[in-house]
């Protein structure tokens, strides 16, 4: 258990609790969730990377009181600019990937 009786899990732990983060209103703007990448990827999340999808409780009640999601990607800066969003969705829409936890295309 974390500080102030909080306890982060992830939905890979605690299956059951995908429509409680579903149901957590999001802080991200309503144009973050019109990109190739997240149309591509966000329907799938929960069930194709659910180790990725956290869930913050509070343990006195066991509600979830937060959430993070995140999508894995193998990357090398080797020889580039940085990331940058075109690059980044590139990379998550290009078949290819080495890493093991990377999207698959």
């Amino acid at each position: 258990m974390g500080p102030d009786g909080l306890n982060a899990v992830s939905l890979d732990e605690r299956p059951e609790l995908a429509p409680e983060l579903d149901a957590l209103d999001t802080a991200w703007p309503p144009f973050m969730r019109h990109g190739k990448v997240v149309r591509r990827y966000w329907g799938s999340i929960a069930t194709t990377r659910p180790q990725f999808q956290v869930a913050l409780l509070d343990s006195a009640r066991e509600a979830v009181v937060a959430k993070g999601h995140a999508i894995p990607i193998a990357w090398s800066l080797s020889g580039s600019g940085g990331i940058t969003t075109s690059a980044l969705s590139s990379r998550c829409l290009s078949p290819g990937s080495s890493h093991p936890h990377a999207p698959k295309c």
